[in-house]
């Protein structure tokens, strides 16, 4: 497990333009009931990885994301590849008021309890453009 924290983290969104990213409740595919989430700023180091986080999906609808190789892969189930057609958002922010989060995969979540300000944005006409760009791979299943 990786425990250092890079200069970087991002985080994804289908939201244009956020000027100060401020601590919410997430919504987590799977992992957590709402009472466990906290409110937070979540980021992760890989921008592959925070794209495949950047638009609403379940792993109960069959979606599953994960690393193969060093490199993320989502898996998309082909009733919902449709909603890989959306424009996604990566920002880039200081890592400096980030902690590491203690789940799967380990080592690439971020978490803060801090307002942060993004320091960059690159915006994507679709998850499959932004996924793919940033170095990931996108399976239709």
């Amino acid at each position: 497990m990786k425990n250092i924290i890079p200069k970087f983290v991002y985080h994804g969104s289908v939201t244009p333009d956020i000027k100060m990213f401020e601590p919410r409740k997430r919504y987590t595919p799977g992992e957590f009931s709402e009472n466990e989430i906290n409110e937070a700023i979540y980021a992760g180091d890989d921008p592959a990885y925070c794209a495949a986080h950047a638009f609403p999906w379940g792993s109960e609808e069959g979606f599953n994301l994960f690393y193969e190789n060093d490199k993320v892969v989502l898996e998309v189930p082909e009733k919902y590849k449709d909603s890989l057609n959306q424009k996604v958002y990566i920002y880039k922010l200081p890592s400096s008021a980030f902690k590491l989060l203690d789940i799967e995969p380990k080592g690439h979540n971020f978490w803060s309890k801090e307002k942060v300000k993004p320091i960059g944005i690159q915006k994507f006409n679709s998850v499959t453009e932004a996924i793919k760009t940033l170095g990931g791979k996108i399976r239709i299943i």
